[in-house]
């Protein structure tokens, strides 16, 4: 009961910044943004510092955040995009050469490793402030609710898929992964984000009842697999969580698995239905 006081706390407080952050102004929802990349770089070098413990986590994570930044605020205050690109490698680049002096004897694995979050953390991150900016001549339009609508439907989905799991589960989704996840409570999820679907068309006129359908329906899949694929990973690790600042739910990871896997489908969904 008291694990669950303590989720149910947690939950409340998570839910409650990530509402304010975006709604509040442009600038609080990139420094969420920003402040989500840099909790779950050094969470993801710390997690894996023991199975891995040649690599300098606390290196690897400045590393990360350093070339975040970078692009998030090149993106909003230099228009030259291919400058901003080449810059923000430059710390990765930097962190390669560094290598040569380290004597590793698997200075290839650290490199891959150090690089790793920049794919699983940092792009779809970046993803979430192109889907809730736009820039007109320099002025930065900001829509919230179009990632804030991810975050609706991957939140539903996953309250829908544990109702299902619970009452109805039989057939196993992904066995060898996630021993507990059910066929029917991935249906359960899905049925329950159509249904969310549905409510943000009509708070969220910009785009019909099927359009927001699909988006859905492509968050649920791939969200799925952003769950599985951090399971994998805390699996080979041998770890249950992937940290502890959020208590009754873990690390940010943790919490953020099927969102950071899920945003740049999203964003691609959301930028092709956009032209039709």
């Amino acid at each position: 009961m008291s694990n669950l006081i303590t989720r149910t706390i947690t939950g409340i407080i998570f839910i409650s910044i990530i509402l304010f952050s975006f709604y509040f102004s442009i600038e609080s929802f990139v420094g969420l943004i920003v402040l989500i990349q840099i909790l779950a770089s050094y969470e993801f070098f710390k997690m894996i510092k023991a199975k891995y413990p040649s690599i300098s986590h606390i290196k690897s994570a400045i590393t990360n955040v350093i070339s975040f930044i970078i692009l998030v605020f090149g993106y909003f205050y230099c228009d030259k995009l291919e400058f901003i690109s080449i810059l923000c490698l430059t710390p990765f680049l930097i962190l390669f050469i560094s290598e040569l002096y380290s004597k590793h004897t698997s200075p290839l694995t650290n490199m891959a490793i150090s690089i790793f979050p920049a794919i699983l953390v940092s792009l779809p991150l970046f993803t979430m402030i192109l889907n809730s900016t736009n820039n007109n001549s320099g002025l930065f339009n900001y829509s919230y609710h179009i990632s804030l609508s991810l975050f609706f439907i991957i939140w539903t989905n996953d309250t829908g898929a544990y109702i299902s799991g619970i009452t109805l589960g039989k057939h196993r989704l992904f066995e060898r992964i996630s021993p507990k996840k059910s066929w029917e409570g991935f249906f359960g999820g899905m049925l329950f984000s159509i249904i969310i679907a549905y409510v943000l068309s009509k708070f969220f006129i910009e785009m019909p009842f099927w359009k927001w359908g699909i988006a859905a329906f492509v968050v649920v899949i791939t969200g799925t697999y952003g769950d599985l694929f951090e399971s994998m990973i805390k699996r080979q690790l041998e770890i249950k969580d992937s940290g502890k600042i959020l208590p009754g739910h873990g690390g940010i990871l943790d919490r953020f698995d099927s969102i950071l896997f899920a945003a740049p489908f999203y964003y691609i969904t959301i930028e092709i239905l956009s032209r039709l």
